[in-house]
């Protein structure tokens, strides 16, 4: 038996490289090929996002949707713009209107620390779909959503992020919650 370096047989080193090179594109490779693949897609203007259970909106320009947290199938879609996200929910509901309001709301308040509250304002949407919307402010940012009911579906609707970002971008949030369809309304 020839020995190389070390007392080890030459004969099983290719093998043993190829291994190591693998291990290594895994380990180091793959995560620095996920950082350079970014989870936003730029939407052209104007297109139409299908949240789920027939839930749809027309995202305003310049907004990227956030492909890691977008699913179709949970009745969920995640826009973005800067540090403003956008999140629209569509789900199974048999509560009002104003319970899934008052619902909303306390799920906010609990998870975003949310100091202030503005009171809930009625409203109808351009396909005549009617919602609640209200507006809080928290440690961390501040936000503003609105909740609509058709039939066994409620829709939920949160913009947040930080003041500047909310100040600018206020009115997307309020054109995209005016194009919101729910089925046929």
């Amino acid at each position: 038996m020839t020995r190389g370096f070390l007392g080890l047989d030459r004969r099983g080193w290719p093998g043993t490289i190829v291994v190591a090179a693998l291990i290594a594109l895994i380990a180091v490779g793959l995560p620095m090929l996920n950082a350079l693949v970014s989870p936003q897609r730029s939407l052209p203007p104007g297109t139409v996002i299908d949240v789920g259970r027939a839930t749809t909106f027309t995202a305003a320009d310049g907004w990227s949707e956030d492909v890691e947290r977008t699913s179709t199938l949970e009745g969920r879609a995640v826009l973005t713009r800067g540090a403003l996200s956008y999140l629209t929910e569509a789900r199974p509901s048999t509560r009002s209107l104003e319970d899934e309001y008052a619902r909303f709301a306390d799920d906010i308040r609990h998870s975003a620390g949310a100091q202030l509250f503005n009171g809930a304002t009625t409203f109808t949407t351009e396909s005549g779909l009617t919602g609640i919307s209200g507006s809080y402010a928290s440690p961390t940012g501040e936000g503003v959503f609105a909740v609509f009911r058709s039939g066994d579906t409620a829709v939920r609707v949160l913009a947040k992020g930080p003041p500047d970002a909310m100040a600018s971008y206020l009115g997307d949030v309020e054109r995209m919650v005016q194009t919101l369809r729910i089925g046929t309304t």
